[in-house]
């Protein structure tokens, strides 16, 4: 299966997780993480409130989301702070990640 397609990238047995910046709920400091599971959501039915949290960037502005569709909640464990990051879900991406459920992860930033 394509890790890609999860917003992961296989480094050294190690998936990486990417993010297109830092984001303010990411704890500081944290370079590695557990991913401790997934909720299937659709984005219209989540708060306002939520979706402004997780596209808040550091330094300001807003990643831009679409209005709708599925995706899915992954939630993180950073040294026992629990936090989560929204993807774009499909059957291939929720497999993927269902089956990484449990492994430490690293974070990677590309901006």
């Amino acid at each position: 299966m394509d890790a890609k397609r999860c917003s992961f990238r296989s480094m050294d047995a190690m998936i990486t997780i990417r993010f297109s910046n830092l984001y303010i709920k990411m704890p500081p400091g944290f370079e590695r993480l557990v991913l401790v599971g997934l909720k299937l959501v659709n984005l219209e039915d989540l708060y306002p409130a939520f979706l402004e949290a997780d596209t808040a960037i550091v330094g300001g502005g807003h990643f831009p989301r679409s209005s709708g569709g599925r995706y899915m909640i992954l939630r993180l464990d950073t040294n026992g702070r629990i936090w989560q990051t929204i993807r774009r879900w499909t059957p291939q991406k929720e497999a993927y990640c269902h089956s990484r459920i449990g492994e430490a992860v690293r974070r990677g930033v590309t901006k």
